[in-house]
């Protein structure tokens, strides 16, 4: 039951980010709901299940954008296997240091993705799309990691039974 929780969520947080997340939008800012499942997911795991979540929720991100198909999920399994050694040494189900993994996650996770695609394809700005879209990104996400953070932590209880 523990499983199939935490698979439907990811699964329906990367609906509501592909079909739903233009409603939420804040200045053009979608916030990225995957990256905040699988940080939040990789706080208090081990290092293999965090790095096995980020490449399957990598993945699903690789399909909805147009992007190089496994660039995000390199990306994404590096930055939760970050998040659990990290979260290891300082988290101690402190939630405020998970907001500040979450936000200095997501400045990695998007600024990672942005200079490689930029690479790729080269001419734009870089500290415009930092300073427009990569921090406030990252400060939305961190504000709407507290629910998700609440609600994967609530899948981890005891209670609720495993299959």
């Amino acid at each position: 039951m523990k499983k199939t929780l935490i698979i439907l969520t990811a699964f329906v947080m990367f609906v509501f980010q592909t079909s739903l997340g233009e409603l939420i939008d804040i200045f053009g800012i979608v916030p990225n709901l995957i990256l905040i499942f699988v940080i939040a997911y990789s706080l208090d795991t081990t290092a293999f299940v965090a790095s096995l979540v980020g490449c399957v929720c990598g993945i699903m991100i690789d399909f909805s954008d147009n992007g190089i198909l496994g660039l995000g999920a390199i990306v994404m399994m590096y930055v939760a296997l970050g998040a659990n050694v990290v979260s290891k040494k300082f988290y101690y189900d402190n939630k405020f240091v998970g907001l500040i993994i979450v936000f200095i996650s997501g400045l990695i996770f998007e600024s990672s993705r942005f200079f490689i695609m930029n690479l790729l394809y080269s001419g734009t700005q870089t500290p415009l799309i930092f300073f427009r879209y990569i921090f406030p990104e990252a400060v939305y996400n961190s504000v709407l990691s507290v629910p998700i953070m609440w609600w994967v932590n609530y899948l981890k209880n005891e209670y609720i039974r495993g299959i």
